[in-house]
């Protein structure tokens, strides 16, 4: 299994203002914080003010864990401000942690735990926000893509063939949607995931394709568009 994305050239990932996926992102801080910030607030309203969060997410159980830094934008959206920039970071191993332990000097750490059903819950939401930010970030190329690319997605470079099944996927209530069992085509493959026609209808949307997996191939995705010259649409 290919866990090379978990430690790339650098550990931190700047998304700022003016990037193909600013926007997208900051709707998902925004939501990811807004809801942290409701629960923290029945626990303790003063710790709900912290000006820094740090939320920790697995790929899969064995990997190092991918975070995002907020920077509290739940508050700079109130005051009609946005932050300058997104800061995500892959945690290699706990000891090279300092970005979170920086963070957590800021935090009460006692004041949010959050309840298992709770957080169930709050994960189910986070990661179906998450599925229709990048179903609707990828479905904005689609037809730069088709006139430029291929006309055929099956043709498209294999990043392009699994997102496209990913947002397929996400369309049908988070299950693959491979009707057509023609042998032509061949099974998408990501980093270790693997799907083809035998597929079909099989739940995979925060089942098997998480969080940190959305984020990461939106990333890449951008990458991707960059190299091949398609425009900013998002």
């Amino acid at each position: 299994m290919d866990n090379s994305f978990l430690v790339p050239r650098a550990p931190y990932r700047v998304i700022q203002k003016g990037d193909r996926l600013y926007d997208t992102l900051l709707k998902f801080v925004v939501a990811v914080d807004t809801v942290m910030v409701a629960v923290i607030a029945t626990q303790d309203p003063q710790a709900a003010m912290q000006t820094a969060r740090v939320f920790a997410f697995k790929i899969r159980d064995e990997d190092p864990e991918f975070e995002i830094d907020t920077q509290h934008p739940t508050m700079l959206v109130l005051k009609d401000l946005e932050p300058d920039e997104l800061v995500f970071r892959y945690s290699r191993a706990p000891q090279e942690d300092t970005f979170k332990n920086e963070a957590e000097k800021k935090i009460d750490k006692s004041a949010v735990q959050m309840e298992a059903p709770r957080l169930v819950l709050y994960m189910r939401f986070v990661v179906e926000t998450t599925a229709s930010l990048f179903m609707t970030f990828f479905a904005s190329y689609d037809e730069w893509l088709l006139a430029n690319v291929s006309t055929d997605r099956n043709r498209w470079p294999e990043l392009l063939r699994f997102a496209n099944r990913i947002r397929n996927a996400v369309a049908h209530r988070g299950a693959i949607s491979w009707d057509n069992p023609n042998p032509t085509i061949q099974p998408v493959e990501w980093h270790g995931f693997r799907y083809s026609h035998s597929d079909n209808r099989r739940h995979i949307i925060g089942s098997e394709i998480h969080l940190a997996a959305l984020i990461v191939l939106m990333f890449e995705l951008s990458d991707e568009l960059d190299h091949l010259g398609a425009p900013q649409l998002t």
